[in-house]
């Protein structure tokens, strides 16, 4: 940018904040606000939806909606809800949390165990310790290989279903006994 068109656009700025300055009220923006009514669209079990409880809300990379209720998992396609159910690979009840995957999709955590799936159907994911599987209270995805993972007794990584106590949230030991039960 030239100086001479830099000077011309300072110019503008300062005479606008001026006159700006200048009044006793501020100015006033045209926007709507976030709250009109017109721009949400409640929905309810008669749209679909397993429950109108809702704990969660994510959306995956290819920009579908997901919610985690109290009665399951559900994703909207335009304005029709798809609940999902056991045939699909996931429980409907028992849900507790529901993240973005980095690989597409979402992960979702069901009666302790760690799930990933998209529209398509879902999956368990394997997380053991030492050969036996933990307790999973939450999840959130770190990469496309790693999840960190809370349990009873602290965090831990998982990547290919072998999870590792992360020593900086406590005693290894005690972690572990602690997320086994």
């Amino acid at each position: 940018m030239s100086a001479r068109i830099f000077l011309v656009l300072a110019g503008l700025l300062a005479a606008s904040t001026i006159r700006l300055a200048a009044q006793d009220t501020p100015p006033r923006l045209s926007a709507e606000p976030l709250l009109d009514d017109w721009r949400w669209t409640p929905f309810s079990t008669t749209d679909g939806l397993p429950s109108p409880d809702v704990y969660a809300v994510a959306e995956d990379l290819g920009g579908i909606e997901w919610v985690l209720t109290s009665e399951g998992l559900a994703w909207i396609d335009d304005f029709s809800w798809h609940s999902l159910d056991q045939s699909a690979g996931i429980p409907t009840e028992g849900l507790s949390d529901l993240q973005p995957d980095p690989r597409g999709g979402v992960v979702v955590v069901a009666d302790g165990r760690v799930y990933r799936g998209d529209v398509n159907g879902f999956a368990p994911v394997t997380v053991e310790h030492d050969g036996r599987p933990l307790q999973i209270l939450n999840v959130a995805p770190w990469s496309e290989e790693l999840l960190l993972v809370s349990t009873p007794g602290g965090l831990f990584h998982v990547s290919d279903g072998a999870a590792v106590p992360d020593a900086r949230f406590g005693s290894t030991s005690t972690m572990t006994e602690a997320a086994l039960g």
